[in-house]
Formats: C-alpha cells, sequence, structure tokens
C-alpha cells in the first residue's frame, strides 16, 4: 500500500491544502503530482479534489467565495457537508502558519518520492522487456516532475521570450 499524508497527521494536511490554495507557485509545482487518495478522510479528499479541478481549469486557487458555493452543492445535512465544512474551518485557520515553508518542503519531497517509486513499479515491466532506455527516462521524468521547476528558478515554458532577450 502506498503511503499517504495520514500518516503526516490531520493538521499536516490541513496546513499543506492551506499552502496550496494560498501560494501559485507552490501549487503549480505540485498539482500533477497531488492525488485525493493521499488523504485521510472524505472532507480533506473533497477539498483537495475541487481545489485541483479548480486550479486546472482555471489556473488559480479556489477562493473561499468558491467553496461556498461547491459547498452548496453538496447534500444539505449530509455528514460529507458537515465534514468539508469542518475541514475547510481549519484549511483557513492555517492560511498563514509559522512552519508553512517547512510543509512545503515535505510536501515536495513525499510527492518526489512517491512519483519514483511508482515509475520504478511502472519501469519494472519495461526491465523485464530489456528496455533500459525507456526506464531510465521513465524515472528520469518521474523525478524531474515536481522537483524540476524549484530547483531551476524558472518557468521554462513561460519565460522562453524573456531567455532570449537581451536581459535573459
Amino acid at each position: 500500500e502506498m503511503d499517504t499524508f495520514a500518516k503526516f497527521g490531520f493538521g499536516f494536511q490541513t496546513k499543506l491544502i492551506s499552502q496550496f490554495i494560498s501560494d501559485r507557485d507552490f501549487a503549480k509545482q505540485i498539482v500533477d503530482s497531488l492525488d485525493k487518495k493521499l488523504f485521510e478522510n472524505q472532507g480533506l479528499q473533497w477539498i483537495v479534489e475541487n481545489s485541483i479541478n479548480y486550479f486546472n481549469e482555471y489556473k488559480l486557487q479556489p477562493t473561499l467565495e468558491v467553496f461556498k458555493v461547491q459547498v452548496s452543492n453538496i447534500q444539505e445535512g449530509s455528514l460529507l457537508r458537515t465534514e468539508v465544512i469542518n475541514c475547510l474551518r481549519e484549511v483557513f485557520k492555517n492560511l498563514n502558519t509559522d512552519d508553512k515553508e517547512f510543509i512545503k518542503k515535505e510536501t515536495v519531497e513525499f510527492l518526489g518520492h512517491r512519483n519514483v517509486s511508482l515509475a520504478v513499479e511502472e519501469g519494472i515491466q519495461l526491465l523485464k522487456k530489456g528496455d533500459r532506455d525507456a526506464f531510465v527516462k521513465l524515472i528520469t521524468e518521474a523525478n524531474n516532475k515536481i522537483l524540476l521547476e524549484h530547483n531551476l528558478g524558472q518557468d521554462y515554458i513561460n519565460d522562453v521570450d524573456f531567455r532570449y532577450s537581451e536581459q535573459g
């Protein structure tokens, strides 16, 4: 069974989501690796799923107003709605937590290791077929999936004009 953020505890998970919805660079860095199944309860999973979907559609993080509209679509009085509302309270309470850099670092590390682990599982089949080049490529891409953008300090796709100008 794959490790989940549950091993870090509920507080960590709410702070992670807080950072996802408040730090655009962090959200961009992890959105492709984040999975609702990595969170311990339905409330957190619902928030993560809706945050990822909103971010992918609008390239922005959802606001409290967005969540209010989304929550209104959950059946009133249901256990899910109660759980989502309670989790959202915790998430918004932790927007300016003092340990946000630690939360982001641990999240990136966890997701990076997870990406590589998933790639290795997939890569075993490639090795059995004798396709070592594809295996190496798969592992490299998995490692770079989350780490590359922050390590380089530039968004290579969006900053192409700047890089090839006189200032870059």
